[in-house]
């Protein structure tokens, strides 16, 4: 029987060991392997840099294995299928706005920059992951989890045990911020915070497939928790709990009323009642909870001022914007709007908005039609892209790896390369989501991770 075209990934060979298993056991593969890893364990930790300039250990673990792919003609130059076109137009629209826009008022030197770096997060990174197969992608979302837990963990310990001037001295200001949050690894208090919201619901998926154990999810699950509270990050803590209750909703209806909700609401339960708690999370965060007034989270009135500033900016740069980084130069406040939509329409006029809201709609189908190749998996992709979504709110531009890595990994999971045991080796086969009256399909395992086999 023929199948109907879809818009997902096409077949690309690859290479195979000679039982037919997925991953072909070379010393190249080996390092391809190691590579991978590194990059997806080392993709929170924005802190550890090549430099002064924005190239960290990840993105040389992940630029590394790009040349081997490109070497092998194994780099899946189709990371999205046919949506790859829509993807690469959206690309387009968005740098070719804050191109033009950057020409006529900005710095056309500055955009090359930017634009090189939103190429890689943005176009290259998913054609390096999704030239892996899923079982293996289910891997790197495991080191992503045991980077971000041990990034929490070590930072938590610097915090209780160095002060503010010597962590500061040794690991940058962003490490452990003058008020007390938690930056860690990822140099940032709510880029921390994000990290530990992409996690939890990946987490949450290798429990379910027992990829993790409990007793190892729990001692994971601790150590994020802890770094989430001390971040206090209002829109982190939100992200995190909406992500959860998205993972545990839609993955198993039984599983949001048994361990979902008992626990999203025995922790809001615990922070209204003014239960301990990191003295920072108890003043940036705990007070909106307790009130429900949220002009008390953080810096909740200073944004929403930067943002009421943009809105009323928006109409002038409507058809050519400001350019790359001009931003902070004309507001009064002399700093960039924390909105990534009003930042870009300002920036990059209505052309580079059109692209934006392209790519963040593409993920979006992307992120829904998994449901229909593995439901844990696509629960999982929706959690994260909720969390990406969030933020969006509340940061600026988003071209590090950090924010983009999380989602294109989550997607792997569904839309990565896989081998068909029923056609036998030798042959990718696409993720493709199941017809409406037929099955998501059967599942296989492989090193202890459920993968999704489509149906014949």
């Amino acid at each position: 029987m023929t199948r109907p075209a879809t818009a997902f990934p096409t077949p690309i060979p690859g290479r195979f060991a000679p039982d037919g298993s997925t991953r072909a056991r070379t010393r190249e593969q080996r390092v391809l392997d190691g590579l991978m890893m590194a990059g997806a364990f080392f993709l929170p930790m924005h802190i550890l840099r090549l430099g002064p300039i924005n190239f960290t250990f990840a993105d040389a673990a992940f630029s590394m294995a790009l040349l081997i792919l490109a070497a092998q003609m194994r780099l899946n130059h189709l990371p999205f299928g046919r949506l790859t076109f829509l993807w690469c137009v959206g690309l387009s629209l968005f740098l070719g706005g804050l191109f033009i826009s950057s020409v006529i008022n900005g710095d056309p030197l500055r955009w090359l920059n930017i634009a090189a770096q939103y190429v890689f997060a943005w176009l290259l990174l998913p054609m390096i992951v999704m030239s892996q197969d899923r079982a293996f992608a289910h891997r790197c979302l495991l080191a992503f989890v045991v980077g971000v837990a041990l990034s929490e963990a070590f930072g938590i310990l610097v915090s209780h045990t160095l002060s503010y001037t010597k962590s500061a001295q040794l690991f940058g200001p962003g490490f452990v911020i003058g008020n007390g949050r938690l930056g860690a690894m990822s140099s940032e208090a709510n880029w921390n915070a994000a990290v530990v919201a992409f996690a939890l619901p990946v987490l949450i998926n290798l429990i379910q497939a027992r990829v993790v154990r409990l007793w190892q999810g729990i001692i994971l699950l601790i150590a994020l928790l802890w770094g989430l509270l001390a971040s206090a990050s209002f829109t982190g803590f939100g992200a995190a709990v909406i992500a959860v209750m998205i993972m545990f909703a839609i993955s198993n209806a039984a599983s949001l009323v048994k361990f979902g909700l008992p626990l999203v609401g025995g922790g809001m339960l615990y922070i209204i009642t003014g239960m301990p708690l990191p003295a920072v999370f108890a003043h940036r965060v705990g007070g909106a909870l307790q009130t429900g007034d949220i002009d008390e989270a953080g810096t909740f009135l200073d944004r929403s001022a930067l943002i009421g500033e943009a809105w009323h900016m928006a109409g002038k740069n409507i058809i050519v914007g400001l350019g790359v980084d001009r931003y902070r130069d004309v507001s009064a406040f002399g700093a960039p709007v924390h909105n990534f939509p009003l930042l870009i329409i300002n920036e990059g006029g209505i052309v580079a908005f059109a692209g934006q809201v392209t790519e963040i709609v593409l993920m979006w189908v992307l992120a829904i039609s998994a449901l229909k190749v593995n439901r844990r998996d696509g629960a999982m992709a929706i959690a994260v892209l909720a969390v990406f979504t969030v933020f969006i709110s509340s940061i600026p531009h988003m071209y590090s790896r950090l924010w983009t890595g999380p989602v294109m990994l989550a997607l792997a999971a569904s839309y990565a390369r896989q081998l068909s045991d029923r056609r036998g080796p030798g042959r990718w086969i696409a993720a493709r989501p199941a017809s409406l009256n037929e099955p998501a399909g059967s599942t296989s395992r492989r090193n202890g991770a459920r993968m999704a086999v489509p149906g014949r």
